[in-house]
């Protein structure tokens, strides 16, 4: 059985990071297991020089793990960066998991935008669910999508469970 996965997707700078911790806490209130997963464009660093895991990359190690009492992370080199599918099969244990990104994946989809709906003029965004607005309703968004205000985080939780059959 796959995991069940919703995106927040958006320009930079737009709210995503703001909309989708708020949707997790809520989650969190309602007794849901919730995951995350961030794409980033960029090439992110976990480590850093002279951390015991750093030196077992620079060793040439492929996969590195490193893992506390409290918490581990895992932290792979493939010679092909993994799908959006292949990422999230690597969730377990949770009840869905919210993706930040990923605007072209076929996930159901909130769009965080501002009035003018420059995504929706750049962008070809299947799977558009609703629309997260900053200032108002987007011009653009699409007729079958639902347009809330960012901050009507109740009416994107029930959005996101019954999409996602889970109440």
């Amino acid at each position: 059985m796959s995991v069940k996965a919703f995106a927040v997707v958006g320009y930079k700078n737009m709210g995503k990071t703001t909309l989708v911790c708020k949707l997790v806490s809520e989650l969190k209130n309602r007794g849901y297991r919730v995951g995350t997963l961030k794409h980033d464009a960029h090439d992110f660093q976990l480590d850093y020089e002279g951390t015991d895991t750093f030196q077992h990359r620079q060793a040439g190690a492929d996969v590195v793990a490193i893992a506390s009492s409290g918490k581990w992370a895992v932290q792979g080199w493939p010679a092909q960066p993994p799908t959006l599918e292949e990422m999230l099969k690597r969730f377990e244990g949770v009840d869905l998991v919210i993706v930040e990104g990923y605007k072209q994946g076929n996930l159901p989809k909130i769009v965080v935008s501002d009035r003018r709906g420059a995504i929706f003029q750049n962008e070809r965004l299947e799977n558009v669910v609703a629309v997260a607005t900053i200032d108002g309703a987007p011009f653009l968004a699409p007729s079958a999508a639902r347009v809330y205000d960012r901050n009507e985080i109740d009416c994107f939780i029930e959005l996101v469970l019954a999409t996602l059959a889970l109440r």
